[in-house]
């Protein structure tokens, strides 16, 4: 994040006083994808994503318990699935020798490290549907 910080910067600074800085939105693409990928895990483990509980505390226990299992495995499956999809499409870009645009550089890695991002928040999901479905607590993770 720092680094995007500087980017940005110091590309509005050269473009007052001389010329802007080659790629900035390449580098900056690359950049946010990669700081999102690996944050989706960190943010699952810390409870940090939003949850909907519009209908916590009115349901029963063990109903209520299910469907956070349900939304673990569910999500945890789509997002196992996007992680494949994006590996896919990294092997894909990486055989076809693709390089991005402005600066003519190979980015198959970071289409790699975002799939690696979403496979860390797919075993994230994983590991908090066995926390809830071994936990004493009835009512699942709050």
């Amino acid at each position: 994040m720092v680094l995007m910080v500087l980017l940005a910067c110091s590309n509005m600074v050269l473009r007052a006083v001389w010329v802007p800085v080659k790629g900035t939105f390449e580098l900056m693409g690359f950049s946010g994808a990669l700081a999102a990928a690996f944050a989706l895990a960190a943010t699952q483990r810390g409870k940090g994503h939003i949850t909907v509980t519009l209908l916590k505390g009115h349901l029963p226990a063990w109903l209520e318990k299910t469907l956070v299992l349900f939304s673990f495995v569910l999500s945890g499956s789509f997002f196992l699935l996007v992680s494949w999809h994006c590996g896919q499409r990294a092997l894909g870009i990486w055989r076809l020798g693709e390089l991005s645009e402005t600066l003519q550089v190979v980015y198959y890695p970071v289409v790699f490290a975002v799939a690696l991002g979403f496979v860390a928040l797919g075993l994230a999901l994983v590991t908090d549907f066995f926390i809830v479905l071994f936990s004493s607590n009835n009512r699942g993770r709050s």
